[in-house]
């Protein structure tokens, strides 16, 4: 017959208790390395898809003479799909993608106005129709709550025209007279 020597059971669980500690301290100090990571894996999975999705809408400008049709958030257009094959969305675990298109008024060009000033009439006052140009701005933007990424984004991007507000980031495309 054995007898139990209560020590011994007493420094058993005291082992497993010191094991469960070393193990969550070894994952308390790796989290911050593998969100990190995590954080710059969406950060290069997002910026793959900008400049995929960029150049599949300068490519289809430059081969009809137009912009795709807008897009709602996650929503990849017809007209840049086969840029992603295998895709039915743009939207990931961190972000979504979006095409929006906008319309702003250009310089007035005045038709039959000669260049030049003649007399003292107000270039207001002077003939011919003013002509508006409308220029289309073509925008990607991205959707996500995570700023890390968006800051990445905007800081990957700030030599082009880009900016960040609320939880968006956006990459202006072109500029392109329309008529």
């Amino acid at each position: 017959m054995t007898r139990h020597d209560p020590r011994r059971a007493g420094a058993a669980r005291s082992e497993v208790v010191l094991v469960i500690a070393a193990v969550a301290l070894t994952i308390s100090a790796l989290m911050p390395t593998w969100r990190a990571r995590s954080v710059q894996m969406s950060v290069d999975e997002a910026a793959t898809d900008v400049a995929t999705f960029h150049s599949a809408v300068e490519e289809y400008f430059a081969s009809t003479g137009s912009w795709p049709a807008p897009s709602e958030p996650g929503e990849l257009p017809p007209e840049v799909a086969y840029a992603f094959p295998g895709h039915g969305s743009l939207t990931h675990a961190d972000y979504s993608l979006e095409w929006s298109l906008l319309k702003v008024p250009g310089n007035p060009r005045r038709a039959g106005v000669p260049t030049g000033s003649e007399g003292d009439t107000a270039p207001d006052s002077l003939g011919g129709a003013g002509v508006h140009m409308a220029v289309a701005v073509g925008g990607l933007t991205v959707h996500s709550g995570n700023d890390a990424l968006l800051a990445d984004l905007l800081s990957r991007y700030g030599s082009r025209a880009s900016f960040a507000r609320d939880s968006t980031w956006t990459l202006i495309v072109g500029m392109r007279p329309q008529s």
